[in-house]
């Protein structure tokens, strides 16, 4: 997920981009390699720190994650100075078994959230999507909006062991750069943005 999450950075990279992107039209960059450099800088604060430990994550539902979750906070927040949305990601069995039929998904959990606030607190997105999230989180907490409430309708109860996040409206979609895909030789698709030889 990180991989794909710096090849969904670098879409950024691209001219068009840099020429829309409103910071450069308003003079803030001199120039494009300092624009650069602050994807660059961005690409060093995106960090997934892996938990494997089957002792301590075994048998683990998404109630008992967030508890973990919340018990671990004050050691967590050592990784995410100046975070203020508190997800995890979670590759249960369900998500597992979905990679190995070609779907890539993966469970975020809300820790911070409780049985008083909108929805169920956990939703499954794309695995191409966790830079959407995360540019989401990052614009609802510039509105000053709870991220429960953006995304109240895209909990699904039961469904949402099927359902996945489609991403924000007002993000650009970057999935198609680092999406997940099973590879399939003798085929290659004619709206790929990318050719791979095999």
């Amino acid at each position: 997920m990180t991989r794909q999450t710096y090849l969904a950075l670098g879409h950024h990279e691209a001219e068009m981009i840099y020429q829309e992107d409103h910071r450069q039209k308003s003079g803030f960059y001199s120039d494009k390699s300092e624009y650069l450099d602050d994807i660059n800088r961005l690409k060093k604060l995106f960090r997934l720190i892996v938990r494997e430990d089957s002792s301590v994550l075994n048998g683990l539902d998404i109630p008992r994650i967030r508890e973990l979750c919340r018990k671990e906070l004050p050691e967590a927040y050592k990784n995410i100075e100046g975070g203020k949305a508190c997800f995890v990601f979670v590759a249960d069995e369900s998500v597992l078994n979905d990679i190995a039929r070609g779907v890539f998904a993966i469970k975020v959990v809300g820790y911070d959230w409780d049985e008083d606030r909108i929805g169920q607190g956990w939703m499954r997105i794309p695995t191409g999507n966790v830079l959407t999230f995360w540019e989401s989180l990052l614009l609802w907490d510039n509105m000053g909006s709870d991220p429960y409430r953006e995304i109240k309708d895209h909990w699904f109860g039961q469904e949402s062991e099927r359902y996945t996040w489609p991403g924000d409206a007002s993000i650009y979609p970057t999935h198609g750069c680092s999406e997940a895909r099973t590879a399939w030789p003798e085929i290659r698709s004619r709206f790929s943005q990318f050719r791979l030889d095999y």
